[in-house]
């Protein structure tokens, strides 16, 4: 039974490591608004 919940552990953080590569690129693919397009309240840090 560790044996399987071992490797169950290990195929878990594959793929959530595969979700969150997939996530931060198509974060990285979105054009980021330009500075005019920011609200006032909301200054760049």
């Amino acid at each position: 039974v560790d044996r399987i919940w071992e490797g169950t552990s290990e195929i878990q953080r594959l793929i959530i490591a595969n979700e969150l590569i997939k996530r931060g690129t198509r974060v990285l693919a979105l054009p980021s608004p330009s500075p005019a397009d920011r609200p006032a309240d909301h200054p760049v840090s």
